[in-house]
């Protein structure tokens, strides 16, 4: 009968004509944002230290394997210089 479109839009329209007026309602609502605002934010900083982390670890990486290539070639120089 009627469309899904307009039924949708009559009910965010009368939410936010309820959450407009009523004072209480806003400001549960500006209350339950900021605490979302603040646990993304967290999330976000979680993820951002795991990624310092471990890009720490491959420089970490790329360093010993580097060092263990250098030891080698010096081994096989001075095997080279014996023979």
């Amino acid at each position: 009968m009627f469309p899904l479109n307009f039924v949708v839009g009559a009910a965010v329209g009368a939410v936010t004509t309820y959450v407009y007026k009523d004072d209480n309602a806003k400001q549960w609502l500006n209350e339950t944002s900021e605490k979302l605002k603040n646990g993304v934010s967290s999330f976000m900083a979680s993820f951002q230290k795991k990624a310092e982390d471990k890009a720490e670890d491959a420089a970490e990486a790329v360093v010993t394997v580097g060092e263990e290539k250098v030891g080698k070639a010096e081994e096989v120089q001075e095997a080279a210089a014996k023979a």
